[in-house]
């Protein structure tokens, strides 16, 4: 899950098995976009490999950038729990639901 900070503060994006793909809105807000939305529109995209239970972010097809920190996501970063990801002026702290013993 991914909890935003700013404006929209505990407006949470879920993050399902396999990749999903994230973007801003009109408005600059971040959304969950589906996989069949414009690869303009995708700024990073968060993988959950279930059978390995873990996450990665992984750089967008948008000619924006994503920053995990304060560094571009320019190849593949692990996933842990805490971190930043900044879209636009948006700020998201990355929360992970499974983890350990823990699987959905």
């Amino acid at each position: 899950t991914l909890i935003e900070n700013g404006t929209n503060t505990g407006f949470s994006h879920a993050v399902n098995q396999g990749r999903s793909f994230l973007g801003l809105d009109d408005a600059g807000t971040p959304i969950t976009l589906s996989a069949d939305a414009p690869l303009s529109a995708r700024q990073a995209v968060v993988v959950y490999d279930a059978e390995k239970n873990s996450f990665v972010l992984l750089p967008g097809s948008s000619q924006e950038l994503c920053y995990l920190g304060e560094e571009a996501v320019l190849a593949p970063s692990p996933l842990t729990g805490g971190e930043t990801l900044r879209l636009g002026g948006a700020a998201l702290t990355f929360v992970p639901l499974c983890g350990g013993a823990f699987h959905w």
